[in-house]
């Protein structure tokens, strides 16, 4: 028999022998912020609460490592304080993520890390300066004005399972995209806190 297809075969094996696959729901609460280029915070105001809620699939092997692959609908912004006290900028977005992870578990707690890429699904921004409130739509058109519609960078969290299938977890998406096409251009920190469940397949 050819070599390569007993290989195939004895990976094959151990897959299903030592891997099993998990589906299940997130939900939680979110704080982000928008950094400047150069990673540095802007003044005190930035974090802005949102929400994240999503699914997830994750292969398990040995019950020690895991792959898992997400998709969620999260909500992202900043608040900035102007110049005079009752000046304001705000941001509200909404993006489509898809994270991939690499998880190792002890016991019943995990560590994991990886990467996600997302997507804007919408966006909108409202100041107030000098008393002129004014507010609109972002633009996710291709112009040096508008912003970019797609977000990348890594993924770091830790977990820990609680009884019938549920879990909470904590994780930070550290954005690496540069979602703005101006001469300032700004990155998204994303930090979570979420509760899930496990569904049987």
């Amino acid at each position: 028999m050819d070599t390569r297809k007993i290989t195939l075969a004895l990976a094959a094996l151990l897959l299903t022998t030592f891997s099993f696959a998990q589906s299940g729901l997130r939900a939680g609460l979110s704080h982000s912020s928008f950094n400047k280029d150069d990673n540095s915070q802007f003044e005190d105001g930035n974090i802005y609460p949102g929400f994240y809620l999503g699914g997830f699939y994750t292969v398990s092997m040995a019950d020690v490592f895991g792959i898992e692959l997400g998709l969620n609908l999260a909500t992202r912004g900043a608040n900035f304080n102007g110049a005079l006290a009752d000046d304001f900028f705000r941001y509200r977005t909404a993006y489509l993520d898809v994270p991939a992870v690499a998880k190792l578990k002890f016991g019943p707690m995990s560590v994991h890390g990886g990467v996600y890429g997302g997507m804007a699904l919408m966006g909108t921004w409202e100041t107030k300066i000098l008393g002129i409130e004014a507010s609109g739509d972002i633009s996710f058109e291709d112009n040096a004005a508008s912003w970019s519609r797609i977000d990348y960078g890594y993924v770091f969290g830790a977990g820990f399972e609680l009884s019938d299938g549920f879990e909470i977890e904590a994780r930070l998406m550290d954005g690496l995209a540069k979602i703005t096409h101006k001469d300032n251009p700004l990155e998204i920190n994303n930090f979570s806190v979420q509760v899930g469940i496990h569904l049987s397949l």
